[in-house]
């Protein structure tokens, strides 16, 4: 059950095709954008799209929707299904209420603290009535408290969130498993791997808003650039702070050294990533961050690339137990530019080979597909 259109997003992909993988059949209920059909089969499992021929916001992706009720209580009935997996909280509760009558498990792909991602979005705070639902009333928190309560199973993608919620809501230990969101490896054959040394392309891909920071990046960058010659950062995404921090950049003294490339598919990412020397995820600390690890960080490890990430404490970790790249303070642009210009003189080769290792043993699909499809054995 995903929230979203379909496609695309990776880890919804990822699980399905290892669940087909193991043998089994995959219906994705999505919601329908513009012009997509009402129903089709996408690499061996099929997407069931809500909203066909209707205006967005009537397929609004929340429990309480006329139009997703019917449709997840019409899909279980003709599907009979044998378990349901709720990506995220905004269809868990839905999900259950109907599974629950029919004796069918639910467990749900928790990724992040939707609660907190929801409030660092520019949308819930520029609108009146969606800032007092979502930071004064605290509805996402209402609908997460609920959702969780009602789930056979948890997945969650690092031991900070399975912490999370046995602290504040006492959701048991055993009923959780943590599957990290890792990238297939076979996704990067052919990229170059490792970086030069010195480095000269630092690089940051994913979603650009707030809350990863990129403007006190640049800021820094800017800074470091006047210590070092013949360095470039690229930022590749985009979202609702692209414009400003596009023009933050060229309105800055090293506008020649900074490069948006703009939105990209996922078979593009071999490239930008092969093309990079130093990875940079300067994720501002908070209650989101704290508890989740960006797939990034992994696709990084798996071409070798060392990394300079900021002080949550899934980043601090994985860069302990890998010693793949350093934590930087980067609240401070003065720190990111000290960590920028201290990377230049490390032992980078051994941060590649350690990320490569790391990727290879252990931070990779095929390891934590098969821990999910163990897990997910348990409530069939």
């Amino acid at each position: 059950m995903w929230k979203g259109v379909y496609p695309w997003d990776v880890r919804v992909e990822k699980i399905c095709k290892a669940l087909v993988k193991q043998g089994h059949q995959v219906h994705l209920l999505a919601r329908c954008d513009y012009n997509q059909y009402p129903r089709e089969y996408i690499d061996d499992y099929e997407v069931i799209r809500v909203g066909s021929n209707h205006k967005r916001f009537i397929s609004t992706p929340i429990s309480n929707n006329p139009m997703w009720r019917n449709a997840i209580k019409m899909a279980i009935e003709e599907i009979k299904p044998d378990l349901i997996i709720p990506r995220e909280v905004m269809l868990a509760e839905v999900c259950s209420e109907f599974a629950h009558r029919k004796g069918i498990p639910v467990v749900m792909d928790m990724a992040e603290n939707y609660p907190e991602v929801m409030r660092g979005w520019k949308q819930y705070q520029s609108k009146m009535y969606l800032r007092l639902l979502v930071h004064y009333l605290r509805y996402p928190d209402f609908v997460e408290r609920r959702s969780v309560g009602m789930m056979d199973g948890i997945i969650t993608v690092c031991s900070e969130q399975r912490d999370r919620l046995n602290k504040r809501f006492g959701f048991p230990y055993e009923k959780m498993q943590i599957v990290h969101n890792t990238p297939e490896l076979s996704w990067f054959e052919g990229a170059r791997r490792g970086s030069s040394n010195p480095p000269t392309v630092f690089a940051y891909h994913g979603f650009i808003n707030y809350e990863r920071n990129l403007s006190n990046l640049i800021k820094g960058f800017v800074r470091a650039c006047k210590s070092v010659d013949n360095i470039k950062l690229v930022i590749a995404g985009k979202g609702e702070e692209y414009n400003e921090l596009l023009n933050q950049a060229k309105s800055s003294t090293a506008s020649e050294h900074i490069h948006f490339k703009g939105e990209y598919d996922q078979s593009d990412m071999k490239h930008l990533v092969g093309e990079m020397d130093i990875g940079i995820l300067p994720y501002r600390i908070n209650a989101h961050i704290n508890n989740t690890i960006s797939n990034k960080l992994f696709d990084y490890l798996a071409v070798g690339k060392p990394v300079i990430v900021s002080q949550s404490p899934p980043m601090i970790r994985i860069m302990e137990e890998t010693k793949s790249g350093i934590v930087v303070d980067c609240t401070s642009e003065k720190s990111i530019a000290e960590g920028i210009i201290s990377v230049m003189n490390m032992n980078l080769d051994a941060m590649s080979r350690n990320g490569l290792k790391a990727a290879q043993e252990k931070y990779n699909w095929e390891v934590d597909s098969q821990v999910m499809v163990g897990f997910l054995n348990r409530f069939l």
